[in-house]
């Protein structure tokens, strides 16, 4: 089993750090029943909930990447 919330993380990090463009203060993974998130913080306090029901790890760096561009 992958460790989504871990994954989720590491990338908004990651986007923090190198990636000053897009403003990412940090990414964190939330469970609401069966539906699964990223919820992405950006500098303004606003944020961003993207889908990853049931994705793999690669398929979240995906998906965070088409909302994010």
């Amino acid at each position: 089993m992958q460790d989504k919330a871990k994954f989720v993380q590491m990338i908004g990090q990651a986007l923090y750090e190198c990636a000053t463009r897009t403003e990412v203060v940090k990414a964190e993974y939330v469970q609401d029943g069966y539906e699964e998130f990223a919820v992405i913080t950006f500098t303004d306090d606003s944020q961003m909930n993207i889908c990853i029901t049931a994705d793999s790890c690669l398929a979240i760096m995906g998906d965070i990447c088409k909302a994010l561009w």
